[in-house]
């Protein structure tokens, strides 16, 4: 047997303590194990499939740069879940923050928000006479 097909029998707490020491085929079999659910929990929250998957693989990522910090290789599936809850919380909270300041900005001119005609307008054109 190769050292790939014994690692569907190889407890998590285990492969991450490999991974930890730069054994990637012990990282890929995580990833592997937990992706399915990592993604179902961003989708739950998110309910955009490729943003989703997107954020599972960032949360892989980060828990690749993280690894080291895990306390507990037992807890690993829990770990990732919270990643994987705050990172979408994250996610939404920085649409949210990007739809209103666009909203905002569409609504309001330069001009409004600088009166007496001191925006980029008056600039520009007090520098081109």
């Amino acid at each position: 047997m190769t050292g790939d097909t014994t690692l569907g029998i190889i407890a998590d707490e285990i492969l991450v303590a490999q991974a930890a020491g730069g054994n990637a085929s012990a990282f890929d079999e995580l990833v592997r194990r937990h992706f399915g659910r990592i993604f179902s929990i961003a989708y739950a929250r998110l309910s955009d499939r490729d943003v989703a998957e997107e954020l599972a693989q960032e949360v892989f990522l980060r828990i690749y740069l993280h690894l080291d910090s895990l306390r507990n290789a037992a807890c690993f599936a829990g770990w990732a879940g919270t990643i994987t809850r705050n990172m979408a919380a994250n996610w939404r909270r920085n649409k949210r923050s990007r739809r209103t300041s666009e909203s905002w900005f569409e609504c309001h001119s330069w001009d409004r928000r600088h009166p007496a005609g001191k925006g980029r307008k008056g600039r520009q054109d007090a520098t081109s006479v």
